[in-house]
């Protein structure tokens, strides 16, 4: 009960996230092109992983109450692979998104704007594809796929997260927010990887609630960062890049 609770909340705080950042991007007045761009492409990318996570983690439960054995807790295991699979690739996809812009120099145009939500669906899609073909969850198999796709992810934002600081396009507290999210996934590598070694040798996968606690705990920073973001924001406040000039903002933060 206590990794379905976990599981539940982690989904929660992820698309609490989204929805900030959706928030923040309202604020176009206030921020530059590549900035906005950054929280909007965030808003939609973490606006998917929360629905997705929100989804599957009410299903885990109800699929609990059913009892194991039952039809639906057979079914919600067959799909589980998917689910996951499918969201570390769209992650992965957002990633490469936010690369791009920066990586060009320009900021995102029109076909970028509408290219971008279709290829994060698509990479959903073949991660849930690839998800499906694993068969019924099993920690084994799983814990091996997952962490594969789980290394790619967070080559992905590490990158996302370099070439923003080079090129200045996000502003601290996005880069904040998605670097809390790549400690999260690269800590989520090695327990994975033990639960699956653990589950092969001994036959006992014992660390699943500590995966779901540690992105609680990540998420909730995360939240954190994305609020006072938006708070900032609607006093007025500026906010430096990553390694940027302008004026320190705790001063006027507690004015």
């Amino acid at each position: 009960m206590l990794t379905l609770t976990l599981q539940s909340v982690s989904a929660a705080l992820a698309l609490v996230f989204g929805l900030l950042a959706l928030a923040v991007s309202r604020h176009a007045y206030a921020l530059t092109p590549d900035r906005l761009a950054g929280w909007r492409l965030t808003a939609l990318g973490f606006g998917l992983i929360g629905a997705s996570a929100v989804v599957q983690g009410a299903a885990a439960v109800l699929a609990f109450v059913a009892g194991a054995g039952s039809p639906f807790y057979e079914a919600y295991l067959r799909a589980a692979p998917a689910g996951n699979l499918s969201r570390f690739a769209l992650g992965t996809a957002y990633a490469v998104a936010l690369v791009l812009p920066a990586w060009s120099g320009r900021s995102p145009g029109p076909r970028f704007r509408r290219a971008a939500p279709v290829a994060m669906l698509l990479a959903m899609a073949a991660g849930g594809a690839a998800g499906w073909a694993e068969g019924a969850y099993d920690i084994g198999t799983h814990g091996v796929s997952a962490s594969v796709f789980l290394a790619v992810e967070v080559i992905a934002f590490a990158t996302a997260l370099l070439v923003s600081a080079a090129r200045g396009t996000f502003d601290l507290f996005l880069f904040a927010a998605l670097m809390l999210y790549t400690l999260m996934m690269a800590l989520s590598v090695p327990l994975l990887t033990g639960m699956s070694l653990g589950e092969a040798l001994v036959g006992d996968a014992r660390t699943p609630w500590l995966l779901h606690l540690q992105a609680v705990l990540f998420q909730a920073g995360m939240v954190g960062v994305a609020g006072l973001r938006l708070h900032l924001l609607r006093r007025g406040v500026r906010v430096a890049e990553v390694f940027g000039r302008e004026p320190p903002i705790l001063p006027r933060l507690f004015d």
